[in-house]
C-alpha cells in the first residue's frame, strides 16, 4: 500500500508514487497525472501546465516508482488532503482503459495565522473608579496576538457611542496599529466622555479589530465589553435563579451481535433528571428503519419524572424477513416540558418544551434464498460477511484498524477482478497507510477474502454512528461486468479532556492553621462532561465546604475550585483534589490534582515565672548590650514571628477573595 507521507507546509517537496500492474497482462503507453481540474482544492502549488508522467511499458506483476516535484502552500491549515490519480494505458491488444485512485497527504503547519483578541481593558477617571455622568475618562485597551504570524495593517473601531451615552473626545473613534507581532500585546487609548443625561451603570461598547496576514488575508473580530458608570442611587435587583427539568438517557443495552432476519431483540435505556425541577409529560418514542418492526408499543408517556428520578424503559423489536443486510439505524426520541397546565394557568408561564435524542445501531443479516436461480440467470453477489474495529469504538482524532470479511454469496458463479471502493460523508474516515481501494483477484464460489486497512477519524466528527460506503465492481467468468454498493455503520465517540491549571496555595504553613487552595479547570474536548463533582481527598487536613457540584460541564466552558483548607497534622502531608464525572454513556471517569503541604506545629511563647517580661534578662548579671544575638530566639520574638506568619496567610486569603469576587463581576457582567 502507499504510506500517506507527511509534508510541511511551505516546502518543496517530491511525491513518490509505486505505480503496480496486477493484471495477467502487460499495458503499455501508460499515461500517470494528477488531477488539477479543482487547483484549489490542492495543498500543493507547481510549475508545470500539467502534472503527467508517461511510461512505454509495465510488465505483468511488475512495479515501478513515478515522481513529482511540487511546493506545498505555504498557509495552508494543518490536515489531511485527498489527491485523485489518474491513469490510462493501452493492452496487447490495444484496447484503451483509464482508471482514478484517491490518495491522502498529511501536512502539518507549525505556523499558526495572526489572532487578535481584547486581553483586558481598563478604566481611569478622576472620579474614583467608575467615571460619573458628565465626567470625562480615559480607556486603554490590550490588543493581544495569540498566533505565531504578526498581525498586519491593524485597524480599531469603537462601536456603541452616541451623544446621550458615551461619545469621543480629543481623537477619532478609529485608531491603527502598523503591525503585532505574534504572542505580543499592543495599547489603543481612547478619551471619552459620559453624557450628563446618562441613565443606568453599565455602557456597553464593542472594539472591532481588522487585520491581515503576510499574504494579505482580511481577518476581522468584535469584543463587547461594559463600562461601569456611578450613579448617585443604584438599584439592585435581585437575581432569579431559574429552575428547569434536564433528562439524560444513560445505561443504554441494545444488541452487538448479528440479529438475524426474522428473529427478535430488544433494547433497555434508563432515564434520569440531574435538573433542578420536575419533568412533565415526559414522552418516549422510538422509531426504526425499513427492515426493523416495533413489536411492543412504540410510545410510552409519564406524567412527571421528579429532580434526581430514575426510570428504565425496554422495547422490542422484530428484523422483518424482508430485512436487507446491513448495520439498521433505531432512534429514541424523549419529548418533556418543564410546567404542567396548571402552574401555566396559575403563573400564565408557558410550558418550555424540551427534548433530547440518541441512537443505536443493530446489524441484521438477510434470509439467503433457499434456492438459486438457473446459471444463465445467476447473479453473481458479493457483500460484507462480518466487520470489526476492536472491543471499544473508535475514537475522534485517533487510527484505528477496520478488518472486513467479503463473501461470494453465489452457489455456482465465481467472480474475479474484483475492485472495492470505500469512502465516508463528510470525510469523517480517512484511509492512512493506503488508498481507498483494494483489489482482490479472484473468489470461488461461497468464498470469502479478508482485508484491513487503517483508519483517521476526523478530529470533530461528532459522537455517533457515521456510515462507510463500499462500492464493488467485478465481473465473472464469462467477462460480465457487476456493481454493487454495501454501508455499514461506526460508533465514533469523543476523548473527554478536562484540562486543570496551575494550583495556587501556600507551600509551607502551621498546624491548624487555615489555608486557601485555588484552581483553575477546563473542558477541553467536544464532548460534555456529566455529574461532574470536585472534592477534596487525603489525610492530616480538613477542609470547608469542600464539595463543589460543576453539574453538566460543557465544552469550551471553564470554571474554578477553591476551598479552606486547615492542617491536623504536622511534616509533610499529600492530597488530592478529585474530579469524577461521567460520559454519554454513563461510564464514571476520575481526574486527579495533588498537592503538598509542608506543615509546621504552632509555637506558643512560655510566660517567665519570675514576673518580668518576655526577653528580659536579671538585673546585673550581664553587661547591656553583650550576647545580644542570643536573643533573636526568645519567646517575644518568636510570638512576633508567628503573627507575621499568621498576617502573610491572612493576606493570602483576602487576595483569592478579592479574586473570587472579581471572577464573579466578570461573569455577571458577561450575563
Amino acid at each position: 500500500g502507499i504510506k500517506m507521507p507527511t509534508f510541511n507546509a511551505g516546502d518543496d517537496v517530491v511525491i513518490s508514487l509505486p505505480i503496480v500492474n496486477l493484471s495477467q497482462i502487460p499495458a503499455k503507453n501508460i499515461t500517470v497525472s494528477i488531477d488539477t481540474s479543482d487547483v484549489n482544492s490542492l495543498p500543493f502549488t507547481f510549475e508545470q501546465i500539467n502534472l503527467t508522467r508517461k511510461l512505454d511499458s509495465l510488465a505483468s506483476g511488475k512495479e515501478t516508482t513515478v515522481t513529482f516535484n511540487v511546493k506545498i502552500k505555504p498557509y495552508i491549515p494543518d490536515g489531511i488532503y485527498p489527491v485523485k490519480i489518474n491513469y490510462e494505458y493501452l493492452n496487447s491488444a490495444n484496447n484503451s482503459f483509464t482508471d482514478s485512485e484517491t490518495i491522502y497527504i498529511k501536512i502539518v503547519n507549525a505556523q499558526t495565522p495572526p489572532k487578535i483578541i481584547l486581553e483586558r481593558f481598563s478604566v481611569y477617571s478622576n472620579d474614583g473608579e467608575n467615571p460619573l455622568p458628565g465626567s470625562l475618562f480615559s480607556l486603554s485597551l490590550e490588543l493581544k496576538n495569540q498566533g505565531s504570524s504578526p498581525a498586519k495593517d491593524v485597524k480599531v473601531s469603537l462601536k456603541g457611542l452616541s451623544n446621550d451615552g458615551i461619545f469621543v473626545v480629543q481623537s477619532a473613534d478609529t485608531k491603527y496599529v502598523t503591525s503585532i507581532d505574534g504572542q505580543t500585546t499592543k495599547k489603543v487609548e481612547y478619551f471619552l466622555h459620559v453624557a450628563e443625561n446618562f441613565k443606568g451603570n453599565n455602557a456597553l461598547l464593542t472594539a472591532r479589530v481588522e487585520y491581515t496576514d503576510d499574504s494579505g488575508k482580511a481577518y476581522s473580530d468584535e469584543y463587547q465589553f461594559f463600562i461601569k458608570i456611578t450613579q448617585i442611587e443604584e438599584e439592585e435587583e435581585e437575581e432569579k435563579v431559574e429552575t428547569v427539568p434536564e433528562l439524560i438517557l444513560k445505561n443504554m443495552e441494545y444488541p452487538h451481535e448479528q440479529i438475524n432476519a426474522g428473529e427478535e431483540f430488544n433494547i433497555k435505556f434508563s432515564l434520569e433528571n440531574i435538573g433542578n425541577d420536575t419533568a412533565y409529560n415526559v414522552k418516549i418514542s422510538v422509531t426504526c428503519e425499513d427492515g426493523v418492526l416495533p413489536i411492543s408499543t412504540s410510545t410510552l408517556v409519564v406524567d412527571e419524572l421528579g429532580k434526581s428520578q430514575v426510570k428504565d424503559f425496554s422495547f422490542d423489536f422484530y428484523a422483518k424477513e424482508s430485512a436487507v443486510t446491513k448495520n439498521h439505524l433505531i432512534t429514541v426520541t424523549v419529548e418533556y416540558e418543564n410546567k404542567i397546565d396548571e402552574v401555566k394557568e396559575e403563573t400564565g408561564v408557558k410550558a418550555e418544551k424540551l427534548s433530547l435524542t440518541r441512537y443505536a445501531g443493530v446489524y441484521i443479516k438477510a434470509v439467503e434464498e433457499e434456492k438459486e436461480e438457473e446459471e444463465t440467470k445467476t447473479v453473481p453477489k458479493i457483500i460484507i460477511n462480518k466487520y470489526d474495529f476492536g472491543t471499544e469504538s473508535p475514537k475522534a482524532g485517533e487510527n484505528f484498524v477496520l478488518r472486513l470479511t467479503f463473501l461470494n454469496t453465489s452457489k455456482i458463479v465465481p467472480i474475479r477482478n474484483i475492485k472495492i471502493t470505500f469512502t465516508s460523508k463528510d470525510g469523517i474516515f480517512i484511509p492512512t497507510s493506503s488508498s481507498n481501494t483494494f483489489f482482490i483477484e479472484n473468489m470461488n464460489v461461497q468464498q470469502t477474502a479478508e482485508r484491513e486497512v487503517e483508519l483517521f477519524v476526523k478530529s470533530d466528527a461528532p459522537a455517533k454512528s457515521h456510515t462507510l460506503t463500499l462500492s464493488f465492481d467485478y465481473e465473472d467468468e464469462k467477462g460480465t461486468q457487476y456493481s454493487a454498493t454495501e454501508e455499514i455503520s461506526i460508533p465514533v465517540t469523543q476523548e473527554l479532556r478536562l484540562e486543570i491549571g496551575q494550583l495556587q496555595m501556600p507551600t509551607d504553613t502551621m498546624e491548624g492553621q487555615p489555608i486557601p487552595v485555588f484552581v483553575d479547570f477546563f473542558n477541553m474536548g467536544k464532548s460534555t462532561l456529566y455529574n461532574l463533582m470536585v472534592s477534596l481527598e487525603g489525610e492530616g487536613f480538613t477542609g470547608e465546604n469542600s464539595d463543589y457540584f460543576v453539574g453538566n460541564f460543557e465544552s469550551g466552558r471553564s470554571d474554578y475550585y477553591e476551598v479552606m483548607l486547615t492542617p491536623t497534622a504536622t511534616g509533610e502531608i499529600t492530597g488530592n483534589i478529585l474530579f469524577t464525572f461521567e460520559d454519554e454513556t454513563g461510564k464514571k471517569n476520575e481526574v486527579r490534582k495533588e498537592f503538598k503541604l509542608n506543615v509546621m506545629p504552632m509555637r506558643v511563647p512560655e510566660m517567665p515565672v519570675d514576673g518580668g517580661y518576655p526577653g528580659s534578662e536579671f538585673p546585673g548579671k550581664e553587661i547591656p548590650g553583650q550576647n545580644q544575638g542570643n536573643k533573636l530566639f526568645t519567646p517575644l520574638n518568636i510570638g512576633i514571628g508567628a503573627g507575621a506568619l499568621l498576617l502573610i496567610i491572612v493576606i493570602i486569603t483576602i487576595i483569592v477573595v478579592k479574586k473570587r469576587r472579581a471572577r464573579k463581576a466578570e461573569m455577571m457582567l458577561d450575563e
